[in-house]
């Protein structure tokens, strides 16, 4: 899928005469790929995909890993993310799906705060306190399901 939406993503470009700057890009890393050692490597295969240099967010998907045979701690998935700032590989990075705890977690053994928190949110689940706790912490909060699913 990626790679016809960097088909899209080069064909819009070129036909509208804007350049990559003009466009806010955000891709998530896998829970399959939390291993440190594979967080690059799963960026490249994005960037290589989508036919881009960088990213403007990356976002761990999960707190969680799906990764078997062990348990692989965010911690040490987030540090390996920070490298990709760290290249220019993505301008920001971000999470999504965290709990409180989980969030407090990562606040507690990093300097490098999250740009950005995807979660659940729309009228039926506004979370105004979440959001709250973001805003005063400099971290923004981006929606996946906004509109809900209306039945």
């Amino acid at each position: 899928m990626q790679i016809g939406v960097g088909k899209g993503i080069a064909e819009g470009l070129t036909k509208n005469g804007l350049s990559r700057e003009d466009l806010w890009i955000t891709s998530k890393l896998w829970n399959d790929h939390h291993d440190p050692s594979k967080v690059e490597a799963a960026i490249d295969k994005t960037l290589s995909n989508l036919k881009l240099d960088y990213l403007n967010l990356y976002l761990m998907h999960w707190p969680a890993s799906t990764h078997k045979g062990y348990e692989i701690q965010f911690l040490h998935t987030w540090k390996a993310m920070i490298k990709l700032v760290q290249s220019g590989k993505a301008r920001r990075i971000g999470i999504s799906n965290f709990s409180p705890d989980q969030l407090d977690t990562l606040l507690n053994h990093t300097t490098h705060l999250p740009y950005a928190h995807q979660m659940e949110l729309h009228p039926y689940l506004p979370q105004d306190d979440w959001i709250q706790y973001h805003t005063m912490r400099g971290i923004q909060v981006t929606a996946y399901s906004p509109l809900y699913v209306m039945l």
